[in-house]
């Protein structure tokens, strides 16, 4: 009895020496391949909704993604207003983008600056 119990734990630690070689799993064909065409060097898909290159290069930067909704594109961001820590989805239409991304812009600018009011002197009547 105790000879094979010496034996079992021989073989025990035997496999638990015996190093796994981990199996990959490759990735199915049609994935592996439609990553790769979509990866094809020098080609960028057009930016949605027919705008622009550098607007919508910007409207990324300002946290916006495109979206389509009854057949249209919109482009969506999430914010928190002022005194919330509750994010709001807002959305705005493909003609409304520029001016979105201007004012952003404009009040980005204004912050920077340190000025608020948005005149060059603000002690006159505000």
């Amino acid at each position: 009895m105790r000879t094979a119990t010496l034996l079992l734990a021989a073989t025990l630690a035997g496999c638990a020496a015996t190093p796994q070689t981990p199996t990959a799993t490759p990735a199915p064909a049609p994935v592996a391949a439609a990553k790769a065409a979509s990866a094809a060097p020098g080609t960028r898909p057009p930016p949605p909704g027919g705008i622009s290159a550098d607007l919508y290069s910007k409207s990324l930067q300002y946290g916006y993604r495109a979206r389509q909704r009854s057949g249209t594109t919109i482009f969506c961001k999430n914010d928190a207003p002022i005194g919330s820590r509750l994010e709001k989805e807002t959305c705005v239409s493909v003609d409304s983008l520029e001016e979105a991304i201007r004012q952003a812009e404009m009040v980005r600018d204004q912050m920077r600056r340190g000025n608020s009011c948005g005149k060059a002197d603000c002690s006159n009547g505000g």
